[in-house]
């Protein structure tokens, strides 16, 4: 008897250490977002394609922290580039076990080049959307991003409106 108890403990060792890590880890995202982005860049508007990839790390249900990269494509022609990367605070609403309403602000550090304007630096970033979880191990967003990018040495301002699904995994 003392030897199956024996085994039975070592047995269930591994899984006393290992159950923290993996609740550690399951708190962990990466998600993958495609949308249409509307630039404003003065007068004149275009609407390209933009991507971008997001990590986050769930704190509890209503809070966590995500950082990001968004390539905005900068024109429809591809003669120039718009890039941002953020760091944000989200927070999440839920309505029920698998639908959230969530907000985010964060910052985010941008770069744009090409042949109609430069610009870098840093802006406060907006959005607001809805996280739909797909089991345990997925799930599905749909937001409204807002971005409004400034020149530092001119007054030459670009606003993104960019409208996004996105696609999530859970660890």
């Amino acid at each position: 008897m003392k030897k199956i108890i024996t085994i039975f403990m070592a047995a269930l060792t591994p899984a006393f250490f290992a159950t923290p890590a993996a609740a550690a880890l399951s708190n962990f995202y990466v998600g993958a977002k495609l949308g249409t982005d509307h630039i404003g860049l003065g007068g004149s508007s275009d609407s390209p394609v933009a991507s971008g990839m997001f990590g986050g790390f769930k704190i509890d249900p209503n809070w966590a922290v995500e950082a990001g990269y968004l390539d905005l494509n900068g024109s429809p022609s591809g003669q120039d580039s718009f890039i941002a990367s953020d760091i944000s605070a989200v927070g999440f609403y839920p309505t029920d076990d698998q639908f959230s309403w969530f907000g985010k602000i964060g910052i985010a550090n941008y770069d744009k080049e090409g042949f109609s304007l430069s610009l870098s630096g840093k802006t406060l970033t907006f959005e607001l959307g809805g996280q739909l979880d797909i089991g345990k191990s997925g799930g599905a967003r749909f937001s409204y991003d807002y971005h409004n990018y400034k020149s530092p040495t001119t007054s030459e301002k670009v606003n993104s409106s960019l409208f996004c699904i996105s696609g999530i995994f859970k660890f």
